[in-house]
């Protein structure tokens, strides 16, 4: 497939590359708006939640209003972060975003700052935080299939389903280094002698 420019990005380096860019993106604001140091998010919230040696999760309930107010803007630093993969194939880069976002979401419901369902979050974040444009429409088709199995399996009663959920906008054919966002502008150049450029 090298032939016509696609190259298969390993799901480890898709999952390192998101790990750092967008823990570190959350990081960076959390740090900046609070003044304080965190080294990674498991600090952030790891005064209420601690894992026990079993797997077990210990919740401190009583969140004072210093931190309520750092997970407040947590909460609505998560619903306004967009990602955009601009040549997203598969999607593995976005399945891990997706993975990152929905711990964090969850961190927010364990302590009470948000009561959404676990199929209410991912679909938030995959329709309202990952987007991605592929020259391939084949490969755009994948991931949105890959995005919707991904909601489907986590429906556990009726509320959780919204049929209106519609990914056709997050996720397009298009040429992102040239902007072409149709199929037919990338079959109909705009130039057909290169001596008019």
């Amino acid at each position: 497939m090298q032939k016509v420019g696609i190259v298969y990005t390993p799901e480890k380096i898709a999952n390192y590359v998101a790990e750092i860019s967008i823990k570190g993106f959350l990081l960076e604001k959390i740090n900046n708006k609070f003044s304080t140091n965190f080294k990674n998010l498991n600090e952030v919230f790891g005064k209420y939640i601690k894992k026990e040696k079993g797997g077990q999760i210990s919740i401190k309930l009583c969140v004072d209003n210093y931190h309520k107010n750092q997970f407040n803007y947590i909460f609505e630093l998560l619903k306004s972060l967009r990602v955009l993969d601009p040549a997203v194939g598969s999607g593995h880069f976005l399945i891990a975003v997706l993975h990152i976002l929905e711990k964090q979401y969850l961190n927010l419901k364990e302590i009470g700052i948000i009561n959404w369902s676990k199929y209410k979050i991912n679909e938030y974040i995959i329709s309202n935080s990952l987007f991605g444009v592929d020259i391939e429409a084949e490969a755009i088709e994948i991931t949105k299939k890959r995005f919707l199995a991904a909601l489907e399996d986590l429906i556990t009663n009726k509320e959780d389903y919204t049929s209106s959920l519609n990914i056709d906008f997050n996720f397009r054919v298009g040429n992102s280094i040239i902007g072409f966002i149709r199929e037919s502008e990338i079959n109909t150049p705009y130039y057909t002698n290169l001596n008019e450029c």
